[in-house]
Formats: C-alpha cells, structure tokens, sequence
C-alpha cells in the first residue's frame, strides 16, 4: 500500500460543481483509473477542505491510498487522458501512510481576489486587515488581484459578506493551504 496525494485545480467550467459531486467524481474516477488498496471491503480516501459553491481553486486536495507505487509518468497519462473537463492536475507526491489528513493541516489559506475595479482595493486591503488583523497571516495586492492568507477559523464568505463586495469581485481563487512551521513559515501542504 502506498498513499498518494493529489492536487488539482477547478477551473471556471466546474465552479458550480459541488464538494460532494466532486468528492463522488473522484471516488469513480479513481476506482475506475486505478489499482487501489483494500482494506475490510473500504477503498481509502481522504479530500482536501471543501470549497465554496462558486469559486475557482489550484488546491483541490485528494488523497488515494493505492495497492503499489506506480510511475510518475504513466500516473499522469492517466489522469491527464481521462479527467474530467474542468479539472486539472497539478502535481502529486507520496506522503506517509500515518501522515495527518489535508483538512486537519490546514493553517493557512491563500485567496485571490480579482476585482472589476481596483480603485477600491486599497480601501478594502486597509480596511479589510483592521478588522480582521487577529484572522489575517499577511495581505497585499498585485495589480487587479487582492492576495489574502487567512487563518484558520475565518471563512473568506464572513468577510465578503461584511464587506459587501461581492458584486465588486470577478473571481475569486483558492490559491494553496499551507501549514506553519516552528519558526512561523508558511509550508506548503
């Protein structure tokens, strides 16, 4: 047995699928894909924190407990011939079979928030950050793009919903999950 973990990303043709249509997806798309691990009649999965219905991601975390290791190589021709439209892999790795689950790591989530007027970004970033300072690793902007990393505990939807920028937004995107390290670092799940 060897447990892989997966990172996909959501593109804008697959916003409006849920966390559990997804979750189920990968599910078949594994057992349909691959060899996996058997324990007592229960294949072995683990999935990356759920997202908000609408939102785009590069983290779409799915963790596959599969009978023996295979080659990079052929588990990315796989993938790539056969994922479902919308979905892209990122990158994949071996992780200890004891490890934590994604969720269970999560520190720190990185968003981008792309605006369809960005004379109000430094309003929001300084507004934004005094209010929920205690919640907010760092901030900054990037041209259109407002970048947050918050912490755990704080859902981005609270501070949209406070701010009443949703209509001011174009997209937004679940960037990375990291988890911090002794000294503070971010490192990424």
């Amino acid at each position: 047995m060897i447990r892989y973990r997966f990172v996909f990303s959501k593109k804008e043709s697959a916003i409006y699928t849920g966390f559990l249509n997804e979750v189920e997806y990968f599910r078949s798309f594994f057992l349909n894909s691959f060899e996996l691990y058997v324990n007592s009649k229960k294949y072995k999965f683990s999935f990356g924190p759920a997202l908000p219905y609408g939102y785009e991601s590069e983290s779409e975390y799915v963790d596959v407990f599969m009978a023996d290791r295979m080659d990079d190589e052929e588990i990315t021709i796989v993938i790539n011939k056969n994922l479902m439209d919308g979905f892209e892999l990122l990158r994949f790795k071996t992780v200890p079979i004891y490890f934590p689950s994604v969720e269970s790591l999560v520190d720190i989530t990185e968003w981008d928030l792309y605006f369809n007027d960005t004379s109000k970004l430094t309003f929001l970033i300084d507004n934004i950050y005094s209010r929920y300072s205690d919640f907010i690793h760092s901030k900054h902007n990037e041209n259109e793009i407002l970048k947050l990393y918050l912490k755990k505990g704080i859902k981005l939807d609270m501070i949209l919903k406070d701010f009443n920028i949703n209509n001011d937004i174009k997209k937004i995107v679940r960037k990375n999950l990291y988890w911090l390290d002794a000294k503070g670092g971010l490192r990424l799940i």
